[in-house]
């Protein structure tokens, strides 16, 4: 190799000084050599990284320090003095070489998803004497969108690599080597920038964020003394210099919400993200069975992942070790899960821990306190949230942490700005925080969202219930962490208050996933329970469709808020077994509740839960077939007074129902205008009920169409989604008589069949159940025998949910496209 070196033969020395190192990866004379001839060869980047790389398996394998011999070469090759063997002179003094042989930049180790959009923008961009920064995040692909860039670019391209670098004093000697320049000592930088002046190719600067500074300064100099070369630079914070374009990458697009694709060929289509985790799992394990459990597994996953292109890469590699589930579970706790020993990653690329490790090492004392506090939060959060769990001095912060890629923004309401962390990213946030921090910052986030649930169970009984409710959704994440955290520490007192506080949001908004934490609360032991626990634990009962255990509960929501003289919540316990008995077909029992709910509002001067009361009252009348025109007036005198969209929605729908059989047009024209109201401020209760009387007081006239027929479909679809069993009943045998009003004979007898099967404690009663008698016997006659049976036994081996899919594919076709006939 020596020979070589002096031979000038370059090329020949790099590739047997590699043979020599990975032969014996520890010794000195072979490292020296090999650093010599990279220097010699302008491979200055690398010449410093192969010393790294000497210096910290010497340090993990035997603990020592390398020798002086290569610590001095080392510093010789950072000062650019000439080896003393170069026989050939090719590091001169004050004379800089025309830039060099463009570098190649690497090539990427899988194909890019879901960039196409990005490469088109950088493009347009990137202008002679302009600098583009490619930021985000470690991991989000930053690098590779930058090489396929660069790849495709005309012109020479100089690819310098920092990642290795330790210090800044290192980045002038590394992009001198890789452009070309011999200059020697002081004045490496100016012969840097006159090399580079006149000259119209792209200068790629990878992985900046560790040495700024240094490559702040250099690009400054380029672009000030008008330089026309491009310069690209990727960091997971802006260089910040004049006359840079920073350009944030996301993480690849996730699945949409909604329906779980039915092919793993219409997964990869709909998502990047999808995409790129299929390709790397079957590279992994090319035996995988993608059926609807690992699509739905799958999706599951990358979601979890945030979308984040390293993240995925390395899950997808545990592909053929660990089941894709079981993969996503074990998620949150143990980023080093998903870790990859191949060697072509960077050291730092190997684990999720080492990327984001690379980051946190960057942040001064403060920074890092404030990055773990900010882990406690699960979702979007803005500064005033920030200022309630972390105090005042931490929100200066929080702007810095945005510039780091540790923190995404987006704006929030009332130009404020919303932060959340990345999953991944929290996860190493709350491994890096002790036991005592994280209880500290669990009780006060605990107090915190106890407080956002009370502010908004207040407002969402006002006139802007739309920004209650949006707030309570994007602070679900934080409500559910909170919960579960309060558990965790036995803070029972807590976890009742915030269930307590949702209850409201919960039931209007259909949401048995929050009411059921109540299952949680009462499994445990306590001598009683706050009110609003019971009255939660209820509502959930008669989302489920048990309405006779929802009964029972609702006493103990009575009685509870008796004792503690409440009141206001003593008749909403009669509100919630009113619901419940209506839900049982026991009318005059429902009414008796409502009338009783309704007193004890009056009495407490709460004109909002008075005002839903009588509501229930003329819905137990109307569905007896007791004369309701009192009712309805007070009902409609009493809107004026309650300036809330979900009482005015619940109030129309009630009277639409009432004048259902007496005044058809008038109901629709309340009917549409309720669900038209629920709709705008996210009703979901409303929403349902109002739709399901409105396609029933439509459909015995036969005026409906398509949009008609769509809402009902989308209505099908919330439920099954939000999982309230006793709604999508009822609204299922209503589809069941339009079926059969349509002739779609098959199709209502299936779903009847479905109905009877798995309707449990929901039983049909009055007009309903002889609507459905009806159906059937209409079925029947149209029908012969044999197919009557075999529409019954397909309904009834079908569960409600793939009944539902099946009334809704009846209504409106395989493809969602238009109805067929049964």
């Amino acid at each position: 190799t020596e020979l070589l070196l002096r031979a000038g033969r370059l090329a020949d020395a790099v590739a047997q000084a590699r043979d020599l190192v990975a032969e014996a990866p520890h010794g000195r004379a072979a490292v020296a050599l090999l650093m010599r001839a990279l220097a010699a060869a302008g491979e200055v980047s690398e010449a410093l990284a192969v010393f790294q790389e000497h210096r910290r398996r010497l340090a993990e394998d035997q603990g020592i320090d390398p020798s002086r011999e290569v610590l001095a070469l080392h510093q010789r090759i950072l000062r650019g003095e000439p080896d003393p063997v170069d026989a050939r002179g090719r590091a001169s003094a004050d004379a800089a070489a025309a830039p060099r042989a463009p570098s190649v930049p690497p090539r990427p180790r899988a194909r890019l998803y879901g960039r196409d959009a990005h490469l088109r923008a950088l493009a347009g961009m990137l202008e002679p004497g302009r600098c583009v920064t490619v930021v985000g995040p470690g991991g989000v692909g930053k690098t590779a969108v930058a090489a396929a860039l660069a790849a495709g670019r005309p012109g020479p391209v100089w690819w310098v690599d920092l990642a290795e670098l330790q210090s800044e004093a290192e980045v002038i000697p590394a992009v001198a080597g890789r452009v070309g320049v011999r200059t020697l000592g002081g004045g490496r930088r100016e012969a840097l920038l006159a090399a580079l002046r006149g000259n119209r190719g792209l200068l790629v600067l990878d992985n900046c964020e560790h040495v700024l500074g240094a490559v702040a300064g250099l690009v400054e100099a380029l672009l000030v003394r008008g330089a026309d070369v491009g310069v690209l630079a990727t960091s997971r914070e802006r260089l910040g210099v004049s006359a840079e374009q920073a350009f944030p990458l996301p993480p690849l697009q996730l699945p949409g919400h909604g329906r779980t694709p039915a092919t793993i060929a219409e997964a990869v289509a709909g998502s990047p993200a999808v995409a790129f985790f299929v390709e790397r799992a079957a590279a992994a394990d090319p035996g995988l069975v993608w059926d609807a459990a690992a699509i739905r597994d799958v999706t599951g996953l990358v979601i979890e992942l945030d979308g984040l292109p390293l993240a995925i890469e390395l899950a997808a590699g545990r592909s053929g070790a660990i089941g894709f589930a079981e993969l996503r579970d074990r998620l949150s706790g143990h980023l080093d899960l998903i870790r990859s020993g191949a060697a072509r990653l960077p050291a730092r690329h190997r684990t999720l821990t080492a990327t984001l490790d690379w980051s946190y090492r960057l942040l001064s004392s403060e920074e890092r306190e404030v990055f773990r506090g900010l882990a406690v939060f699960a979702g979007w959060f803005d500064l005033a949230a920030v200022d309630a769990v972390l105090g005042p001095d931490a929100a200066v912060v929080v702007p810095g942490l945005v510039e780091r890629s540790l923190l995404t923004r987006r704006p929030g309401p009332g130009g404020t700005s919303r932060y959340r962390m990345l999953v991944t990213v929290r996860a190493f946030a709350a491994g890096v925080t002790d036991e005592r921090e994280r209880r500290r910052l669990e009780a006060a986030h605990g107090s915190w969202s106890l407080g956002l649930a009370r502010r908004a169970a207040s407002g969402l009984e006002g006139p802007d219930e739309r920004y209650w409710a949006e707030l309570l959704e994007a602070g679900l994440p934080d409500l559910t962490a909170a919960f579960g955290n309060a558990l965790s520490a036995d803070d029972t007192d807590l976890a009742a208050a915030l269930v307590g506080s949702l209850h409201r949001w919960g039931d209007y908004r259909v949401r048995p996933d929050v009411l059921g934490w109540t299952d949680r609360l009462l499994s445990r032991r306590r001598d009683g329970w706050p009110p609003g626990v019971y009255l939660a634990a209820a509502t959930h009962a008669w989302m489920q469709g048990n309405p006779r255990d929802g009964l029972d509960l609702a006493d103990l929501a009575v009685r509870a808020a008796r004792e503690q003289g409440l009141l206001l919540l003593e008749g909403r316990g009669h509100e919630a077994a009113g619901d419940l008995w209506l839900a049982l077909g026991e009318l005059d029992a429902a009414a008796d509740a409502y009338g009783r709910a309704e007193r004890a509002a009056t009495a407490s001067g709460h004109a909002f839960d008075a005002l839903l009361a009588a509501d229930g009252v003329l819905l137990a009348l109307a569905w007896s077939g007791a004369p309701v025109a009192a009712q309805v007036r007070r009902v409609l005198d009493a809107l004026p007074a309650v300036p809330n969209p979900t009482a005015r929605s619940l109030s129309l729908y009630c009277v639409g129902e009432a004048w259902a059989g007496s005044d058809p047009p008038a109901a629709i024209d309340l009917l549409t205008e309720a669900v038209g109201i629920a709709d705008g401020v996210g009703c979901t209760l409303v929403t349902s009920v109002a739709t399901t009387a409105l396609m029933a007081v439509v459909s015995r006239s036969g005026a409906y169409g398509a949009n008609d027929l769509g809402r009902l479909a989308g209505t099908v679809r919330a439920l099954v989604a939000a999982g309230n069993r006793n709604l999508l009943v009822t609204l299922l045998r209503n589809l069941s008589t339009l079926l059969g009003a349509r002739g779609q004979h098959a199709a209502a007898l299936e779903l009847l069949a479905a109905l009877q099967a798995t309707a449990g404690q929901h039983p049909s009663w009055g007009d309903e159940a002889e609507a459905l008698r009806a159906v059937e016997a209409s079925a029947r006659a149209h029908l012969d025998a044999d197919a009557v049976r075999a529409a019954r036994r397909r309904g009834s081996a079908r569960s409600l949910t793939e009944a539902a899919d099946e009334a809704v594919r009846a209504l409106t076709g395989p493809d969602g496209s238009g109805p067929v006939s049964g």
